[in-house]
């Protein structure tokens, strides 16, 4: 085909004179986002396609020849190397998976089926491609007088149809398009429906009902296509399904396929579905002449050719198969309810606890789980004392000893968990967020984002396990150390509720303050700690984020050194954060 050559600045790949066909390569990054792209086409002379020499890691080229079945020559990419780029072919998750594909024309490939970009997927990655779209098939179970295309004139080619006639037999992926070929509006405004063969879809949008809903009205669009996920979901529970919208299309009316993808973006958000947004994510617009002419099969209409799906439609799609082939394998007890609260146990040593587990509460099998983030992020485990054993993070939350053995030894937490349960029925997923020692200051510019990330760890895991999150709430145990440093009720103040707006901005609604106790030999430094608890009461009686759910401070006489407690101290607080916890929200 040619010869590769480089210099300081460009990487020169020469096509040599009569070649056959088009030959297209495109650099792209370790992600597998295109940096640019390059084509040569049939000369009498040679031709060079000139890259800039990227310095980012893993960058690679990757060469196809379209008149050979549309398949990558590998063998040509494999002599693109020079000292600043690794070839790499990424997206392994695809090679050999399943995928089911349904929808209408822009999947199928219209006249060139050969040449669609879920047909050069599969065969790039070596995928198993069961290919059930169609073309004119319409998210709407209504015929239009007509189609785009006399052949695609076929009643009842609805795509709900196609997941019907599918097997049973679950892919590994799913992959759907689908509004194309009912974005048509009113006859009198749109020129694409100005013989009014087709439906307005505008007087049959519909309502989202969201993923609660068993029943749809198919006539409408919103109906069709929640519809469409419902019965995927429904005949292949497990598989992930991944929504492609169509590009900026210069083949139908514009505020129509607005409107129709701004409704699919937000069915596929409320029912977790994926998307690969090619509308959105790529500069493919066919409104204007140029790209209609370049990108679109016979220069007119909506059917991506075999330059648009390359360059636009396959590195948007491969990418988000791959992310999503590649995620985490997550696993959930059998008891799990599918809504669950989330809290967060954040503070300091007396929330880490510094008790005797073998004395603790035994939480109900079925109060809850806790999410460990670190240690353990691909399931949920039971609560047990010592909470947040493992939970430790080099840099950033950690609570162990200097020989390396753990500081947490029994906490409140399991007592709380067990009490909540018992007083809402609601199971509670808990998250670790503690270390000894740490003062308001020291959270905020050094703890604060590792217990937030930790948050957003356990929402993630539970969102894409598919378990709906009820009530997100912080309890907050904390303020010895600020005592420690004589700090101030007005700073301590405002530093804790610095604090408790960054776990605001991360989706928790409420602070459950446990009051600290008392330094146990008294004097000025017991004097300390009761600014810090006078400070918890009044922000609590002041501040609508903040509720006073517990207290240390009636069991001075129970505690084992200056600062922690037995482990019945932290039975009996647990028990009675959790019960003040379930009466805030039976009462709000």
């Amino acid at each position: 085909m040619g010869s590769v050559s480089g210099d300081n600045e460009n990487i020169k790949i020469t096509v040599m004179a009569h070649t056959k066909g088009v030959v297209y390569a495109a650099m792209y990054k370790k992600d597998g986002s295109i940096l640019c792209v390059r084509r040569a086409g049939e000369e009498d002379i040679p031709q060079n396609m000139i890259f800039p020499i990227t310095y980012e890691s893993g960058a690679y080229i990757r060469l196809f020849n379209w008149t050979e079945d549309m398949k990558p020559i590998f063998g040509a990419a494999d002599k693109i190397y020079v000292e600043d780029i690794n070839i790499d072919y990424s997206y392994d998750a695809l090679n050999g998976k399943t995928v089911y594909a349904f929808g209408d024309s822009i999947v199928y490939g219209h006249n060139a089926p050969k040449q669609s970009f879920m047909r050069l997927i599969a065969d790039d990655y070596g995928m198993e491609l069961n290919m059930l779209a169609k073309n004119g098939a319409t998210v709407v179970t209504t015929d239009s007088y007509s189609k785009e295309d006399p052949e695609e004139e076929t009643k009842d080619n609805y795509i709900i149809n196609q997941i019907k006639g599918a097997s049973s037999q679950a892919p590994d992926i799913i992959v759907f398009d689908g509004y194309t070929n009912d974005a048509y509006g009113d006859k009198a405004t749109d020129s694409f429906n100005s013989n009014g063969a087709h439906i307005n879809i505008w007087e049959h949008l519909g309502e989202i009902k969201g993923s609660e809903a068993d029943s749809f009205d198919t006539s409408t669009f919103c109906g069709g296509f929640e519809k469409i996920i419902y019965e995927m979901k429904k005949k292949w529970p497990d598989t992930p399904i991944v929504f492609v919208t169509i590009h900026k299309s210069g083949g139908r009316d514009w505020n129509t396929q607005c409107k129709l993808r701004e409704l699919s973006l937000e069915i596929c958000g409320r029912w977790g579905v994926y998307t690969a947004d090619i509308f959105n994510d790529t500069n493919l617009d066919t409104r204007g002449y140029g790209h209609m002419q370049q990108y679109i099969i016979n220069g007119a209409g909506s059917h991506p050719n075999v330059s648009a799906c390359r360059e636009f439609y396959i590195p948007v799609v491969s990418k988000k198969l791959n992310e999503v082939l590649s995620r985490p394998v997550y696993t959930l007890p059998d008891n799990v309810n599918d809504t669950v609260d989330l809290a967060v146990f954040a503070g300091q040593s007396n929330m880490s606890g510094r008790g005797d587990a073998a004395a603790s509460v035994v939480c109900d099998v079925n109060a809850g789980f806790e999410y460990k983030s670190v240690s353990n992020p691909l399931t949920l485990v039971p609560v047990t004392e010592p909470f947040g054993l493992g939970e430790d993070r080099a840099g950033a939350i950690t609570d162990f000893n200097s020989d390396g053995t753990t500081k947490r030894t029994g906490s409140m937490v399991s007592a709380t968990v067990d009490e909540y349960y018992r007083q809402t029925g609601r199971q509670l997923v808990a998250v670790s967020v503690s270390i000894g020692g740490t003062s308001t200051s020291e959270w905020k510019s050094r703890y604060i984002s590792d217990a937030v990330q930790r948050l957003d760890d356990a929402k993630k895991f539970l969102e894409a396990s598919n378990i709906k999150i009820g009530r997100i709430f912080v309890v907050w145990c904390q303020g010895e150390s600020d005592g420690d440093n004589n700090v101030s009720a007005d700073t301590y103040t405002v530093n804790t509720k610095a604090l408790f707006n960054m776990f605001k901005q991360h989706g928790a609604e409420k602070c459950f303050m446990v009051q600290i106790g008392h330094y146990r030999d008294g004097g000025t430094m017991d004097t300390r700690y009761g600014i810090i608890r006078n400070a918890q009461a009044t922000l609590c009686g002041s501040d609508a984020d903040f509720v006073l759910a517990g207290s240390f401070e009636p069991y001075r006489n129970d505690m084992k050194d200056k600062y922690h407690y037995n482990q019945s101290t932290y039975n009996a607080v647990g028990k009675t954060v959790g019960e003040n916890i379930s009466k805030f929200y039976k009462e709000n």
